[in-house]
């Protein structure tokens, strides 16, 4: 990427966040808490971890920005992002739910690297949002048995 049009961070804290404001008012319960940092796929080093209780866990799988070739013009640019969630019961080291989501730049929205650089990372701010706020209403969806799982 040419400089100048900045740094951006993972979707997966967006997916979280909107993840967890949408269970809490679908259930009516209080926003449950948030730890952030622990890097395990391991149910036995999470429960050492956090001790026991139930763990929503979100990682993502691979993020980024890329365009299909276009022989007969500028490439048109975009981001994607594919993601995984798990609710587990640490006790048990019982995973009771698990769900994925990948979510792209509509192609319609999709801009060339000029465009990009232009709108000073904007365009790709929005992108990252928008991405994420699709996975998240897509884990939503499996969660409450309303999409495939």
């Amino acid at each position: 990427m040419r400089a100048g049009v900045g740094n951006f961070a993972d979707p997966v804290f967006r997916v979280k966040d909107r993840f967890l404001t949408g269970i809490t008012a679908e259930l009516g319960i209080a926003q449950p808490s948030v730890r952030e940092g622990l890097v395990t796929d391991d149910m036995e080093q999470l429960q050492k971890a956090l001790g026991s209780g139930l763990v929503l866990d979100f990682k993502t799988i691979s993020w980024g920005m890329g365009a299909p070739s276009n022989l007969f013009g500028a490439n048109r640019y975009g981001v994607g992002h594919m993601g995984i969630a798990r609710l587990i019961r640490l006790e048990e080291r019982k995973r009771l739910w698990a769900g994925h989501c990948i979510a792209g730049t509509r192609d319609d929205k999709r801009a060339t690297l000029d465009e990009i650089e232009r709108s000073a990372g904007a365009l790709l701010s929005e992108w990252l949002a928008e991405v994420a706020n699709e996975c998240a209403e897509k884990l939503l969806s499996q969660f409450f048995g309303k999409g495939k799982p």
